[in-house]
C-alpha cells in the first residue's frame, strides 16, 4: 500500500471466519486447479473478501491410497485435523503464525500454543507433557510433487503419520462453493483444464457435458466457456463449430493469446495456414513468453519449406527466453 493510513490495513484476526482464512488461502492453498470467475482479474482478491468472490479453487475427491500430500496443501491440511475441526474454527494458521516477528524458539512457541489447547488432555495424565510437540504432532514429509524439499505435516497426527485411504473416486470438488449461479460453469471449466492438462479423456468429457448443458445466454457471454467449448470440439475435427465459438471467444476477449493460439490451430485444420500464421502472430504479440505459438509457427514454415524463417521465429523466441533448451537445441519438432 502507498498510503497507509489508519483503518486501511486489514487485519485477518478481526474477520469472519472464512474470509480471515481466505488471506491466507491465496498462497496456502494451491489445489488441482483455480478458476476465475467471469468478468474478474486473479488481482481482484483483496484481503477482507472471500477467495470465492474472485475465483473457486477445485481440489480432488478422495485421497491417494498413499496418503500422499502436496507441497502446497496446508490449508487442506489443518481442515482434516480432528483438533481444528473440534475448534469450531477457533484454531487456525494465526494461532501459531505471526506474521509480524521472526521466531527465536520455534518449538517453544509451538508448545505453549499446544498447552493451551487440551488441558482436559493432561488434566487426565493422558499424556505428559514434553519439551516439544512438534516432532511427533507435525513432522516433517516428503511432498509428491516438488523434489528435494519437506513439508510440515498440518494435520497434527496423534501418533506418527500414516496413509490415510480415501475412496476410489477423484471426482473434482469446490473446496468452497462459489455462486450457485456459477457452480456448474466453473466446475466444467475445472474439469477442463485438469483434463486438459492430464490428457485425460473422461474428464473432458464430464467438461463438455457440464458446458454444453448451460444455458446458451449463459454460453454465449462467457468467452472462457467458450473457448474451452472450442477447444474440445477441434479434437473432434468439429472445426466449422469450433471456429464459430472461438471467434466469439476473441470477440468477448480480444486480449488473450490463447484464444488466438487456439484460433490459429483451428484454422490450420481449415487449411487457412495464412491467416493461421497470422494468429499465432497476434498471439505472441499479446504474450511473448508463451512458446507454444513460436512452436507451431517454426513447424508451418519447417513443413512449408521456409528453414529461414523457422529458425527466425526460434531466435526471436530464444531472444525473449534464452534459457530454454529445448528452443536452444531444436532442428526439427
Amino acid at each position: 500500500m502507498r498510503k497507509p493510513e489508519p483503518g486501511s490495513i486489514v487485519n485477518p484476526a478481526k474477520l469472519p471466519p472464512r474470509a480471515r482464512d481466505s488471506v491466507c488461502e491465496q498462497c496456502h492453498l494451491e489445489g488441482e486447479t483455480r478458476v476465475l470467475h467471469p468478468g474478474k482479474e486473479w488481482s481482484d482478491f483483496q484481503a477482507g473478501l472471500e477467495l470465492e468472490s474472485t475465483f473457486t479453487t477445485y481440489l480432488r475427491g478422495g485421497a491417494p491410497s498413499d496418503g500422499s500430500l502436496r507441497a502446497v496443501s496446508q490449508s487442506e491440511q489443518l481442515a482434516a485435523s480432528k483438533r481444528s475441526r473440534l475448534s469450531a474454527g477457533k484454531l487456525w494458521c494465526g494461532t501459531c503464525h505471526d506474521p509480524h516477528q521472526a521466531a527465536k524458539d520455534r518449538p517453544r512457541e509451538v508448545r505453549k500454543v499446544c498447552l493451551s489447547c487440551p488441558a482436559a488432555l493432561f488434566t487426565a495424565k493422558r499424556h505428559q507433557p514434553a519439551d516439544e510437540c512438534v516432532s511427533c504432532h507435525m513432522p516433517r514429509l516428503r511432498p509428491t510433487n516438488v523434489a528435494h524439499s519437506s513439508i510440515t505435516d498440518h494435520r497434527i497426527p496423534r501418533g506418527k503419520s500414516v496413509a490415510a485411504p480415501g475412496p476410489d473416486t477423484w471426482k473434482l470438488q469446490a473446496w468452497r462453493q462459489p455462486d450457485p449461479l456459477l457452480a456448474q460453469r466453473d466446475l466444467g471449466v475445472a474439469y477442463f483444464e485438469f483434463g486438459a492438462s492430464q490428457n485425460n479423456g473422461d474428464e473432458l468429457v464430464q467438461a463438455y457435458q457440464l458446458l454444453s448443458s448451460l444455458p446458451v445466454s449463459a454460453r454465449s457471454s462467457d468467452a472462457q466457456v467458450l473457448a474451452d467449448l472450442a477447444s474440445m470440439l477441434l479434437q473432434q475435427k468439429e472445426v466449422d463449430v469450433a471456429l464459430r465459438l472461438f471467434n466469439q471467444a476473441i470477440a468477448l476477449a480480444p486480449g488473450n493469446a490463447r484464444y488466438a493460439y487456439s484460433n490459429a490451430l483451428a484454422l490450420e485444420l481449415k487449411g487457412d495456414q495464412a491467416v493461421a500464421i497470422e494468429e499465432l502472430r497476434r498471439s505472441i504479440r499479446l504474450d511473448p513468453a508463451a512458446p507454444e505459438a513460436y512452436q507451431r509457427l517454426a513447424q508451418i514454415y519447417e513443413r512449408s519449406g521456409q528453414p529461414a524463417l523457422k529458425d527466425a521465429t526460434l531466435r526471436e523466441y530464444l531472444r525473449f527466453m534464452p534459457q530454454n533448451l529445448r528452443f536452444r537445441g531444436a532442428k526439427s519438432f
